[in-house]
């Protein structure tokens, strides 16, 4: 520290905290980055509660950081701050010295504690190439659990209780390695695009969907998490199987088929938010963003994770229709996607609903489909998200100007205000 109290930081991250926008960037950069891998290392606790559940536990070590990280006198207070130095600059100060790194007093009001530890790391991740961040979050983990007792996190719970869950489970593999993939749909020579509201006139084109090499992978990234029903419809082959055993079909006994097909939406979720955070500044390093504001920052980020946005893309790529599988199509067709197939509205839900419960049906489809390919071509995933949301950014871009308000920019670009009063038409 120096000798006035302050924290000593690189004068190379005092400099970047000059630009308010870089300081939100960092900030989301950060809480992205620790979120995903996170999520990532609790993936044991999948037949536990499923995603969900993975989720509530990424969820509660962000508030365990920030309460912890309100106080200075803890135990896990003290280990997180020296993890990033906030309690003594003394390691940081040694090897900044031993590279010829320059250190200054910061003199910036940044908020909360715990928003230097995820400014902290955006900036660790964006300009050491030393910086490993799995191995950092694994000492947050690790400061967590000890904490809070919860040493039963850190081991593979047993999730198959009886005869039944095994067969099933079973069953439910043996689904994953026969059924067919819609080939032609999914990896066909056919230009991709979507449009959007205000950008009709202006395609924009997608690259190609990149093939999932993993059968049991591609098939759950082709399953919604709330598709496991179908597979208990009577006259599914799945279900068939589970009677010939004189099981029921009671979609509650079958937990472990949601839990099962309930990760890879989650990751995609997290892996997608950090994307777009890396590629907002580097587009504004080649200088295609040299105005950027924060709440533009933002606007952007909103966007590009809205799933008004990735349903038009799950559509594009035919995402929904990958399965060879007749009767899963039919269903899915008829109980829920009734607007995409027939044009029809749900029953009991209005247009505005029906919208709103198909796009995150939909969106979830393209989360999946990241997910999965992220766990298997991490840098092939890196790369299709990267083109897609470039082009899309592009677009968006060249058709209106930066300086029309928050409201009416999402608005006109997305059909509906992703803020909470639609904009005044004049």
């Amino acid at each position: 520290m120096a000798n006035d109290g302050s924290i000593l930081i690189p004068l190379e991250l005092h400099n970047l905290l000059a630009t308010p926008w870089i300081k939100c960037h960092l900030y989301s950069l950060g809480a992205d980055l620790l979120r995903l891998a996170t999520y990532r290392k609790f993936n044991h606790l999948l037949l536990l509660g499923g995603g969900g559940t993975i989720k509530a536990v990424v969820h509660d070590i962000t508030t365990f950081i920030k309460k912890e990280l309100q106080s200075d006198d803890t135990l896990p207070s003290k280990q997180l701050r020296d993890l990033i130095f906030l309690s003594s600059n003394s390691n940081l100060y040694l090897k900044a010295m031993s590279e010829n790194e320059k250190m200054t007093s910061c003199n910036y009001n940044i908020g909360s504690t715990s928003k230097w530890l995820y400014i902290f790391t955006g900036y660790l991740q964006l300009c050491r190439s030393d910086f490993d961040v799995e191995e950092f979050t694994d000492k947050i983990i690790d400061i967590y659990i000890k904490s809070k007792k919860l040493s039963y996190l850190e081991h593979h719970p047993r999730c198959i209780f009886d005869e039944q869950d095994e067969n099933s489970f079973n069953i439910l593999k043996d689904y994953f390695a026969t059924v067919g993939i819609n080939e032609m749909k999914l990896y066909n020579n056919e230009t991709k695009y979507i449009t959007l509201y205000e950008t009709q006139d202006s395609h924009i084109y997608l690259p190609p969907l990149p093939r999932i090499r993993n059968k049991e992978l591609l098939v759950k990234a082709l399953m919604h998490k709330e598709s496991y029903r179908v597979l208990l419809n009577p006259n599914h082959n799945v279900a068939k199987q589970l009677t010939e055993f004189g099981y029921d079909l009671n979609p509650k006994n079958y937990s472990i088929y949601r839990y099962e097909l309930s990760f890879l939406d989650g990751l995609g979720d997290f892996f997608l938010a950090r994307e777009s955070s890396k590629l907002l500044y580097q587009l504004y390093l080649a200088g295609d963003y040299s105005r950027m504001h924060s709440h533009i920052y933002q606007m952007l980020r909103t966007i590009l994770a809205t799933n008004t946005l990735l349903s038009k893309l799950s559509i594009a790529y035919k995402l929904h229709m990958g399965l060879d599988d007749p009767v899963f199509t039919d269903v899915i067709a008829k109980d829920y996607l009734t607007y995409v197939f027939s044009g029809e509205l749900h029953e009991h839900r209005d247009a505005e609903e029906t919208r709103i419960y198909e796009e995150e049906f939909l969106g979830d489809y393209f989360e999946s489909y990241v997910g999965a390919l992220f766990i298997e071509q991490p840098e092939v995933a890196e790369e299709f998200v990267a083109q897609i949301y470039e082009s899309i950014l592009k677009v968006i871009t060249q058709t209106l100007p930066p300086e029309v308000s928050y409201a009416n920019w999402t608005f006109s670009i997305m059909g509906r205000s992703l803020v909470f009063k639609k904009p005044k038409v004049t």
